[in-house]
């Protein structure tokens, strides 16, 4: 249904204890031609690296979102992956129309403490022209 709708403009779907499969079908609406989506909040869900994934992978392809809210999703799997975060980094490096990131109150490294994914990030920024908004609390 969200892929057809054109009227859309903001979605709040946050704190509804999505998980990252529940990312999949919401990837798919956003990087299809009709969806006119310009912010999306997601935050406050256990959406996990495979959710985080998902997201990213749409925010290649998708040219009209402006700002994305991922406040709190357990990015890391708790620790155990970047696999999410360094996904986003690489979205970033190629989206130019998102102006606003929130990432806060996610952790950016693996449970060993590894900064791969705090390293990509700070990276793809160097890269990326459009962003003007990162909140990483």
């Amino acid at each position: 249904m969200l892929p057809r709708n054109l009227s859309l403009e903001r979605l709040d779907i946050s704190r509804n204890n999505l998980v990252g499969a529940d990312m999949l079908p919401l990837r798919n609406a956003l990087i299809a031609v009709h969806s006119n989506l310009k912010h999306l909040d997601v935050s406050r869900n256990p959406l996990g690296s495979l959710g985080v994934t998902a997201l990213a992978n749409a925010l290649e392809d998708n040219q009209r979102l402006l700002s994305l809210r991922m406040c709190g999703v357990t990015a890391t799997d708790d620790g155990e992956t970047v696999a999410g975060v360094v996904a986003i980094a690489a979205a970033l490096e190629l989206n130019k129309t998102l102006t606003a990131l929130d990432l806060a109150s996610n952790n950016l490294t693996d449970f060993t403490g590894k900064m791969e994914g705090a390293a990509r990030l700070a990276a793809a920024l160097q890269r990326n022209v459009g962003l003007r908004d990162l909140d990483l609390s």
